[in-house]
């Protein structure tokens, strides 16, 4: 065979090769269609969405934003950047990991993660957790119900497991039903600080958990049910207004000499134990409702208002 006859041979082959490994220039915003989408798409089209969130994190600029156009099944993410997943109101964008890992995991130092809208399932599996943050300098989490992750270990069924010295900010959502916390705060080192406001932590075993390199806050939020502890300060600093802590085994508790919980304007109540300091301080400023508990317990100091 001659070399021109060898060339025309291979011609056809290389450009099927270039067509099925397309390259798109990133964009700032993507967008995202179980029903029509295809990853292979350049999606920065909304008439040719990507089909999977891994598929379109990959198109986006740092920053950039990727849109649920539909509701379906989106699969488990990495994120790597700073980004935000967003699915609008009345779109049901849900992620349940064919495989026993995290939901949504991220790695992304400096970074500023936005995730709204979304609906975590891990349907039972006793691996990985809702979302897993090994780094990341924010994470906002908005309108999210994160639930089924069955695990009873340190990111192993919670909901939120939060192990980065960055910020955490919670919003209208919901964990629920978690195998081992709802969000668990801690870092290795540096500091965590994490805000939660209007938040359901229902039936996990522990509903927020702060562990030592760590400072939490949660105001007009409901801790119920949990089968262990609703509001735990395991060694870390937790701050709580306005709560609901009700039908838990203990509503909220201490350990360690540099567990720390102050409450103001709680309502604990029907828990088997209402508080426990099992070490450190859980101060009430004195406007709590402690009643109604198979035991209230006692508080170990007070605080006022400065």
């Amino acid at each position: 065979m001659n070399t021109r006859r060898l060339f025309l041979r291979l011609v056809p082959a290389l450009l099927g090769l270039a067509s099925a490994t397309p390259a798109f220039g990133l964009a700032n915003r993507v967008f995202v269609s179980q029903r029509s989408g295809n990853d292979l798409n350049s999606c920065s089209n909304i008439l040719t969405p990507c089909q999977t969130f891994a598929g379109a994190v990959v198109q986006l600029n740092p920053g950039g934003e990727a849109i649920v156009l539909d509701s379906g099944g989106y699969g488990a993410v990495t994120i790597t950047q700073s980004v935000t997943i967003e699915a609008p109101p009345g779109v049901l964008a849900f992620i349940h990991p064919s495989t026993p890992i995290d939901a949504v995991s991220i790695n992304a130092s400096g970074a500023t993660v936005v995730l709204r809208g979304l609906t975590i399932n891990g349907a039972g599996q006793t691996t990985g957790s809702g979302i897993s943050v090994a780094a990341v300098a924010e994470l906002h989490v908005e309108n999210c119900l994160i639930t089924g992750f069955a695990g009873i270990s340190a990111n192993n069924g919670d909901g939120i497991y939060f192990n980065a010295a960055g910020s955490l900010f919670v919003k209208d959502t919901i964990t629920r039903g978690n195998g081992y916390v709802g969000v668990y705060v801690i870092a290795p080192s540096g500091t965590a600080q994490a805000s939660l406001d209007h938040c359901r932590l229902e039936q996990n075993e522990i509903g927020l958990l702060v562990q030592p390199n760590a400072q939490a806050s949660i105001q007009s939020s409901v801790a119920s049910g949990n089968s262990n502890c609703g509001l735990y300060a395991g060694g870390g600093e937790l701050n709580a207004e306005s709560c609901l802590v009700a039908n838990n085994l203990i509503g909220a508790r201490t350990t360690g000499t540099t567990g720390f919980l102050r409450a103001s304007n709680c309502t604990i109540t029907d828990n088997v134990t209402g508080v426990n300091p099992g070490g450190g301080s859980l101060l009430s400023r004195g406007n709590n409702t402690l009643e109604g508990n198979g035991a209230n317990g006692t508080f170990t100091g007070g605080y006022s208002a400065k």
